[in-house]
């Protein structure tokens, strides 16, 4: 049960931010520095994130419900914040040099807000489980396990448009847009942990 609330927390959108590759692209100096702005800015909150997501799917054999429901509101804060601050910095890079580039920045926006919105409201609703009955506390986290595959699966079509393309390209050469490590590099809504 762990292992299901822990590949679908990973969600689509963070996988999104998760570029691998290299691009080809050698005309769009405008591309390369706006990918610059973007991935540079990105690197500290996706790597949060992605600690965070690795440390909901550790399975910790003799952690209590209490320590569970105290590690998991954090770590879901952790990547609220992160979320925050991806859209923070993709807001702040300003519109793409590419056609359509200020709709492209404002669904990216979009779709990281709506993701930390999301995270936080798991937080809540973690947060408000009974740990003294554990029977109980462990149908709340299955039930939260079935709303957090739905996040996971939710897609982040703002993310993926303003990654296709040329824009994609510059932004798969920035270091702060490749993933850091092997969670990361998974596709949409697991993590590489196996733990479970």
């Amino acid at each position: 049960m762990k292992k299901k609330l822990a590949a679908a927390l990973t969600g689509a959108a963070l996988a999104a931010l998760a570029l691998t590759g290299c691009g080809g692209d050698d005309s769009g100096k405008k591309r390369d520095n706006w990918a610059k702005d973007v991935c540079d800015s990105v690197r500290n909150p996706f790597d949060s994130a992605q600690q965070a997501l690795a440390d909901i799917g550790q399975v910790k054999p003799d952690e209590k419900p209490e320590a569970l429901k105290k590690r998991l509101t954090s770590d879901m804060d952790r990547v609220a914040k992160a979320y925050d601050q991806l859209a923070a910095g993709v807001n702040s890079a300003g519109a793409p040099p590419v056609d359509n580039g200020a709709t492209l920045q404002k669904n990216a926006v979009q779709d990281l807000n709506d993701s930390s919105k999301a995270y936080r409201d798991l937080q809540k609703k973690v947060a408000a489980l009974d740990t003294k009955d554990q029977s109980k506390f462990a149908d709340g986290l299955n039930d939260l396990g079935t709303e957090t595959e739905t996040l996971g699966k939710k897609g982040s079509a703002g993310l993926d448009k303003l990654q296709a393309g040329d824009l994609g390209k510059a932004m798969a050469k920035q270091p702060g847009c490749k993933a850091s490590g092997p969670s990361s590099t998974v596709p949409n809504g697991t993590t590489g942990s196996g733990n479970g």
